[in-house]
């Protein structure tokens, strides 16, 4: 036993930054875990696991509120500059984040992880290696100081293109459902808050986006500022001529199913010819794996065999 103890603490000896780096992730969950028993008080933790789904999730958004409005204060006593401020709001908007609040806790996340993640390394990078030079950790710390400004501008964009495809993708289904709603006599006001409840279920963006629209409506909004509004919620060009041709039809009279349906053909026959133009760039993408991949794998079975023979004859 005593022997096993003296091998025990050499290897732990051998590996004091690996040891110590574990003990102080371990000490941390301990902590957060602890606090997290405790926060409501005496038998706090057996309370939050007895309470209903419901009391739970209402808990969760009070947090979830509470963390805004201290991010939100945070963000808004960070400096600004109004044309940035009015991209941002835009680029929010696109991606789904109607809040007042959206732009200031935009900028606080930016900050809050562009100095969690220097902070974070340079505390657990002399604890993972011996090599530790301050020039390192200065120079890791930045470029983490710089990845994590951009990360939150990044996300922003990646959710904004997965919207905006599903928009596309759903685009013409939502046309042909309002063809149908309006052909069977209801109004367009009727017509698109039918849509936003049917096609909700298959694209939750189109849905979203008409039900807000739905809402305006009703709210005694004009029908010309409700069809803007949505076309600069989606950002999508073929929204955007749909809107424009709507409002048209609407100026001049004329029948707002046959427009509908001749947009809708359209509409069709765009996404046809995407698929399409996909289809045809496919052989020149995949030539980029071929030629790096899976050309020299073939070369060398092929040519393994004969180089043998070759070497052996030699």
């Amino acid at each position: 036993m005593p022997d096993f103890l003296a091998n025990l603490l050499v290897l732990a000896e051998a590996n004091a930054p690996i040891v110590v780096g574990g003990l102080v992730f371990l000490v941390a969950g301990l902590l957060f875990f602890g606090l997290t028993a405790v926060a409501g008080g005496e038998g706090g933790f057996a309370r939050r696991l007895s309470q209903k789904p419901t009391d739970r999730e209402e808990i969760s958004a009070n947090r979830k509120d509470k963390i805004a409005k201290v991010l939100s204060k945070v963000g808004e006593s960070l400096p600004q500059d109004m044309t940035d401020l009015s991209r941002v709001r835009r680029q929010l908007v696109l991606a789904g984040y109607y809040s007042a609040r959206a732009v200031p806790i935009f900028y606080a996340v930016r900050a809050v992880i562009a100095i969690t993640l220097p902070v974070l390394f340079s505390l657990v990078f002399p604890l993972v290696t011996r090599e530790f030079t301050v020039s390192t950790a200065v120079g890791g710390a930045a470029v983490l100081g710089i990845v994590g400004l951009y990360l939150p501008v990044m996300f922003l964009k990646q959710k904004i293109g997965a919207r905006q495809q599903q928009a596309r993708d759903g685009f013409p289904d939502a046309l042909d459902l309002l063809v149908v709603c309006v052909e069977a006599g209801l109004s367009l006001d009727q017509a698109i808050e039918r849509i936003s409840r049917e096609i909700g279920r298959s694209y939750p963006v189109l849905g979203e986006n008409f039900r807000m629209m739905a809402s305006e409506l009703r709210a005694g909004q004009s029908r010309t500022e409700a069809l803007r509004n949505v076309a600069e919620r989606m950002g999508v060009d073929e929204v955007k001529a749909f809107v424009v041709l709507l409002i048209q039809s609407e100026e001049l009279g004329t029948s707002i199913a046959e427009t509908l349906r001749v947009y809708t053909d359209e509409m069709r026959d765009k996404r046809v010819t995407r698929a399409e133009e996909k289809a045809q760039a496919l052989p020149a993408k995949l030539s980029v794996p071929l030629v790096l991949f899976i050309f020299p794998v073939l070369m060398i079975v092929i040519l393994s065999p004969v180089i043998i023979r070759m070497m052996k004859v030699m």
